[in-house]
């Protein structure tokens, strides 16, 4: 039975640590989406403009 509940807990590791990993990828994708609209502000133009090019 200690066995069993060693491998429930490194399952249970992993699952969080992929969840982590999931979020973080969200939040990178989120903040690559906001370059165009940074870059605009940077070069002192609406953001809108850039984002009509895409």
């Amino acid at each position: 039975m200690g066995i069993f509940r060693i491998s429930l807990r490194r399952v249970s590791d992993a699952l969080s640590y992929v969840a982590h990993v999931s979020s973080l990828n969200h939040q990178l994708s989120e903040a690559i989406d906001e370059i165009p609209k940074v870059l605009a502000l940077l070069l002192g133009e609406t953001p809108k403009l850039v984002t009509e090019l895409d």
